[in-house]
């Protein structure tokens, strides 16, 4: 599976919109940290780490 940057942000985007509605959770403008599940260092392809465009 790949990974594009644009794709993934649009995902987030679409994902907080849905659960929250526009402009519930975070107002405009605000800086907002979304921490993947971190684990340890492997290859993407091993499915062991959160892919690094994510």
């Amino acid at each position: 599976e790949r990974y594009h940057l644009d794709s993934v942000e649009q995902f987030v985007r679409d994902t907080v919109e849905k659960i929250s509605g526009p402009g519930r959770l975070f107002q405009p403008g605000q800086r907002v940290l979304l921490k993947p599940n971190l684990l340890r260092g492997m290859e993407p392809g091993r499915c062991v780490t959160t892919h690094p465009v994510v």
